[in-house]
């Protein structure tokens, strides 16, 4: 499902901007591959990079090696739109400016991150229940990079990503 991100006032960026945002919706969580395989078949566009790589193909791992326009088309697809950086800021961080989705602290028992050893790896969406952010979106730091329509350079070469990587 989606969740409402209410008009408001969110501080955003590195040096805490308060900005007005109108309202709008976001996934509740990073697109999983059965949500993926579902676009798949219906829409029979190609497959994204590591698609059939093991470890990466469990249906509710989060769907990886998506280009920009791969995440594009799955938006269209499912008659939605990807957010602005701002906007996903504003989703992630909430209207107080925590630095992460359940505050303050960077916790690698609260997200998936940095993550080495015989268990390391892409996890399932949902993996960490204290990764919420008060809009109530899950996994919004760490375990994959979230693609958003901002362009990051003037020269329009490049989208902004947001999130992180386990």
């Amino acid at each position: 499902g989606m969740a409402l991100v209410p008009t408001g006032i969110f501080i955003i960026g590195e040096d805490k901007q308060q900005i007005s945002i109108d309202g709008f919706y976001i996934d509740r969580t990073p697109v999983t591959n059965g949500e993926y395989r579902r676009f798949l078949d219906e829409s029979g566009y190609r497959a994204p990079k590591y698609w059939d790589t093991e470890g990466f193909e469990r249906e509710n791992q989060p769907v990886v090696g998506v280009s920009y326009f791969d995440a594009m088309k799955y938006a269209q697809w499912a008659g939605k739109l990807l957010p602005s950086a701002q906007q996903w800021e504003a989703a992630a961080r909430g209207t107080d400016g925590r630095s992460f989705p359940w505050g303050e602290g960077l916790d690698s028992s609260k997200a998936s991150y940095d993550h080495s050893g015989p268990e390391a790896g892409l996890v399932d969406v949902g993996s960490f229940p204290e990764n919420v952010s008060p809009c109530g979106c899950v996994d919004m730091a760490g375990l994959v990079w979230e693609w958003t329509d901002t362009w990051f350079d003037e020269e329009h070469e490049s989208k902004i990503i947001k999130g992180g990587s386990w």
